[in-house]
């Protein structure tokens, strides 16, 4: 059974994530444009986009194994996302250097979130088989 603190907790979960990918866009505008850029911005933006729409579907999962697929999907997605922050250009723009540091630690902090999820999801598993 779900309750409303279960409840308020997704909702806020969703909204993080897609703020974050927000912010990621908005990060994206402002640097170089140069072909290397332009490719990894692509995945970025697809990345930070799939991390929320994944989290929004396991919520709709008919069952724990769906769920659990889905949540690990979007911890892949945020691992990713990591990644291409890290190999982003942001030249010589200190702004922007910060920027993609608060990034990278709301990056890792939903890692962290989604492979907590993950973890209780297997372990509820475990201990009803048990």
């Amino acid at each position: 059974m779900t309750t409303s603190s279960s409840l308020q907790r997704q909702a806020e979960l969703t909204e993080r994530a897609v703020n974050f990918a927000r912010s990621v866009r908005s990060f994206l505008r402002k640097l170089p444009k140069s072909l290397a850029n332009l490719h990894d911005a692509r995945q970025l933006i697809r990345t930070s986009s799939a991390l929320g729409a994944r989290y929004v579907e396991a919520g709709g999962a008919p069952n724990r194994q769906e769920f659990l697929r889905c949540i690990l999907e979007a911890l892949q997605s945020a691992r990713a996302s990591a990644y291409w922050l890290h190999v982003l250009d942001t030249g010589d723009y200190e702004k922007a250097c910060k920027e993609r540091e608060m990034l990278l630690k709301e990056a890792n902090a939903l890692q962290r979130i989604f492979g907590a999820i993950a973890a209780k999801v297997r372990s509820n598993a475990r201990s009803t088989q048990a």
